[in-house]
């Protein structure tokens, strides 16, 4: 794992950002996380179909742990891991239905570390791909993660965090394209 550099644009914001790149050792660090949280997980997800992950997110609730999932419910292999989440008494729902595609892969635990990601919850993606774990840990930045999550959850189309403060978040359809235009990925 690696610390990123601290954020120029705003040095008052801290803690920088640390990234895990994979895929050795994704499906540890998440299954960790999710092992140490005490009082509430929030799970945002495009696909959700690996055991580990769900059987995870089971014993989390079994602990007393406030465990809610946001799945994207056009993705016919979220289905076993929605039925089993359910069956262990996690809150889980579709993402709104207004987006085509509900793509966000995003844990936040206790709401003290979000850990942002390009992978999804699957086998393909934690043992075979080329992704990243960012672990964001600044105040504002899970404030904002809540707050567009609670909008999620209610599925409350006035979810805006233009407005009053500028997110660093990139989010679609907010604000993605404008900080994405002229810009390379990797």
């Amino acid at each position: 794992m690696t610390t990123s550099a601290p954020d120029r644009a705003d040095p008052g914001r801290t803690p920088p950002a640390e990234v895990a790149t994979g895929p050795d050792g994704l499906l540890e660090t998440l299954v960790g996380r999710i092992g140490r949280a005490s009082s509430e997980l929030l799970v945002m997800a495009y696909e959700l179909e690996h055991e580990a992950l769900t059987l995870a997110l089971a014993e989390a609730r079994a602990r007393g742990v406030r465990v809610r999932v946001l799945v994207d419910g056009r993705q016919p292999g979220n289905a076993a891991s929605i039925a089993r989440l359910t069956e262990a008494g996690v809150d889980v729902r579709a993402a709104p239905a207004r987006f085509p595609h509900a793509h966000a892969k995003v844990l936040v635990c206790d709401g003290a570390e979000a850990v942002i990601m390009s992978a999804n919850f699957n086998e393909y993606s934690m043992e075979s791909e080329r992704n990243y774990l960012a672990f964001d840990r600044d105040a504002r930045d899970l404030a904002d993660l809540r707050e567009v999550f609670e909008g999620d959850w209610a599925n409350d189309p006035a979810v805006d965090l233009r407005v009053p403060r500028e997110t660093r978040l990139v989010l679609s359809p907010v604000n993605a394209r404008p900080r994405k235009i002229g810009r390379a990925h990797v």
